[in-house]
């Protein structure tokens, strides 16, 4: 039976997936390197995309063998940085045209708090009324 097969059968999934993170936690550094690459592309060919395996892989970061942890690293930082371009094309649209409105209401609000410019009126041109300190 191919893995892609039970990806159906949730209770084979859920075997499997708990014999993976006790090969991670337990094994030797290599076994559980293997381990993680399998289960890294299992996610990324969506065959296991859910939580549990993204928090397998994470338990990697937390290894002694500085490999592990760099697997699992760099597979938090490409899945987060992945996320976030597919949500800041649609989000940067908006982002846009909420500044652009931001902007337009800032300058109306201006325009009708500003006061309009008369010619000065004659107390302004007679001198300062004010003692002077010398």
């Amino acid at each position: 039976m191919c893995i892609r097969d039970s990806s159906k059968n949730h209770a084979i999934n859920k075997t499997i997936k708990n014999l993976m993170f006790e090969i991670l936690k337990n094994n030797s550094d290599t076994i559980a390197k293997k381990c993680l690459v399998i289960m890294i592309e299992l996610y990324k060919s969506n065959v296991w995309n859910d939580e549990k395996t993204v928090n397998i892989i994470a338990n990697g970061c937390f290894s002694d063998n500085a490999k592990i942890v760099f697997l699992a690293c760099k597979f938090l930082i490409d899945t987060t940085q992945n996320l976030r371009t597919d949500n800041d094309s649609s989000d940067d649209e908006e982002a846009e045209k909420k500044i652009v409105a931001d902007t337009a209401k800032k300058s109306i609000i201006k325009a009708k708090n500003c006061l309009l410019y008369t010619s000065p009126s004659p107390r302004d041109r007679q001198k300062s009324r004010m003692p002077s300190s010398a």
